[in-house]
């Protein structure tokens, strides 16, 4: 028997899901291939990491990152059994990722029928925010996979309330909430359904079930957030970091914040379809499964949207694109039941102008994918310029144009003989950034010279273009001060801020520097200049081997004189 798509119920449909499945994993090892240095929020975790053993990852991480403690001892294990390569760090969303295509395909298979199933897996498939995420040294890909977890335990519950059914679902729902946080929206929204289904008011057993694991949920999620979740939710740091995606109604510009984030919530193909098209078809989407599973399933599948922008409208969860893929099971979900739905509903000659619609749409998206994945090596590309001034001279002073950027820098720079001297270096470079964020700040704005190298933390490049001038004369001069003994110094970048780095480039050849070595890859930059009558000097000239300081106005401060 055929279905209005076409998909025969008997061997068609696992067949191209076998297929789509192939694809899938194909793309996700192609970007985790393509071997993308670590990022900022990678780096900091990265360093978390390798720096602390595995009773200090039971504690708050430094820079303020967050990541749940499972998967922190899950990667721990990996790159202690394995090594410190980019792969194995990102192997375990690797296999998330992976896994995700298969879970969907089981999940909507049992509930929603072979058609539904091909075509939310053939969105995941190819999506480039799954592919993307896939391959990154977050808690990002895993979240998905988590929610989905919970969709498939919700629908079980519905359909098959047996107290067993909800003694899973509970149990489960603990350990969701241990492993991803935001699966919390996605459980607050099981609890809403299940006390609005009539069953709540005709069935003792109903009730119990539901009351029990709200309960249960709602004390491990409280132990959590006292010891552990507290802490970020309140950081000043991170309040001002997201303090633009939080939807505040008080601030200026509270509609155009909405409409981003609703774009940000709907947008699974980064095709850069109109909003009102995305939005229409969410909502047909919503019709189609209220219809299918009545109010419980609809407050399922729309009720972590709303809690998240709920929170949000109250500063708790900032709503940005890799924040929001915990929900992509439940956009893949609404979108599939429209898209079929839709189908359905087509006249008999249509079914292959709808059929065609979809293979197109899938088309376009799969279309861009090559471009992505050939893209990805050029994002953030630190380890490549790194390696380059490592390999000229490891002992040249660097100057890291930005501050926060001191943590890619030792991470792939550093002596790893050293790790706790590695972690005060990376601690120096983040004060840049918090200081910017947290006014009132003191930090830390010394430059730092190590037994093997004067570090530079650079200024934050300016937010209004009439400063620029005067701040990059400024930086030009201290860079000349606190590196003219050592005769050259190496300018290390990530910024796309290319008018500001023009700028510093123009003052430091203005204060006599030639260019020796200029190296650019993608948005990472290294290049290398020689002060005037560099060759007279000695790269060493006016250090003390072993001693660490501070470089104040050219002179070496030894860090041990009071």
């Amino acid at each position: 028997m055929k279905d209005r798509l076409g998909i025969s119920r008997s061997w068609a449909a696992p067949t191209l899901a076998a297929m789509l499945i192939a694809l899938g994993t194909a793309l996700r090892l192609a970007a985790l291939l393509a071997h993308r240095s670590l990022w900022f929020d990678e780096v900091a975790v990265a360093l978390n990491l390798r720096i602390r053993d595995f009773k200090g990852l039971l504690e708050p991480l430094d820079w303020e990152q967050t990541m749940s403690v499972p998967l922190l001892l899950g990667i721990k294990s990996l790159i202690t059994a394995f090594g410190h390569s980019e792969y194995v760090l990102r192997l375990i969303p690797f296999i998330a990722g992976c896994l995700l295509l298969f879970v969907l395909w089981r999940c909507f298979a049992c509930f929603f029928g072979p058609s539904m199933a091909c075509v939310g897996l053939a969105l995941a498939a190819v999506s480039p925010k799954l592919v993307f995420f896939s391959q990154e040294l977050k808690q990002y890909e895993c979240d998905a996979l988590v929610t989905l977890s919970l969709l498939w335990l919700g629908l079980l519950v519905l359909v098959r309330a047996h107290p067993v059914t909800w003694l899973k679902l509970a149990a489960w729902g603990c350990a969701a909430i241990v492993v991803s946080q935001p699966s919390v929206f996605v459980l607050a929204a099981i609890v809403v359904g299940s006390a609005l289904d009539c069953r709540f008011r005709n069935s003792a057993q109903w009730r119990r079930g539901c009351m029990t694991a709200s309960a249960s949920w709602l004390a491990v999620f409280a132990s959590l957030y006292f010891f552990s979740y507290r802490q970020v939710a309140h950081s000043a740091y991170m309040q001002a970091y997201w303090s633009g995606t939080f939807l505040d109604p008080r601030v200026p510009g509270w509609y155009h914040r909405v409409i981003a984030a609703l774009s940000a919530a709907l947008d699974l193909t980064e095709l850069g379809l109109p909003r009102p098209l995305l939005a229409g078809l969410f909502a047909i989407g919503l019709v189609a499964i209220f219809r299918r599973t009545s109010l419980a399933g609809l407050l399922m599948a729309v009720g972590p949207y709303l809690s998240v922008f709920c929170a949000s409208a109250l500063r708790l969860y900032p709503i940005e694109a890799r924040l929001l893929l915990f929900t992509a099971p439940l956009l893949l979900w609404i979108y599939a039941s429209a898209i079929c739905w839709m189908a359905s509903l087509a006249p008999r000659r249509l079914e292959t102008v709808a059929a065609g619609l979809t293979l197109a749409t899938l088309a376009a998206t799969f279309g861009t994918i090559p471009a992505f994945i050939g893209g990805l090596r050029f994002i953030d590309p630190c380890r490549q310029v790194i390696s380059k001034i490592n390999s000229t001279d490891r002992s040249a002073p660097v100057y890291i144009a930005e501050g926060w950027h001191v943590l890619n820098w030792e991470y792939y720079g550093g002596d790893w003989n050293q790790p706790y001297q590695l972690k005060k270096r990376a601690d120096i470079g983040f004060r840049t950034i918090y200081r910017r964020l947290v006014p009132g700040d003191s930090g830390l704005t010394e430059t730092t010279l190590w037994a093997n190298r004067i570090e530079i933390v650079g200024a934050f490049p300016p937010s209004s273009a009439a400063e620029a001038p005067t701040t990059a004369a400024r930086e030009a001069r201290r860079i000349r001060a606190e590196t003219d003994q050592a005769g050259r110094v190496w300018i290390f970048s990530m910024s796309g801020q290319r008018r500001w780095l023009y700028l510093l480039r123009q003052e430091i050849e203005g204060n006599g520097a030639h260019l020796a070595n200029d190296s650019s890859f993608g948005n990472a930059m290294a290049v290398e200049y020689v002060w005037p009558d560099a060759t007279y000097r000695s790269s060493g000239a006016g250090r003390t081997p072993g001693v660490e300081g501070r470089v104040q106005g050219g002179a070496v401060v030894d860090s041990r004189q009071p």
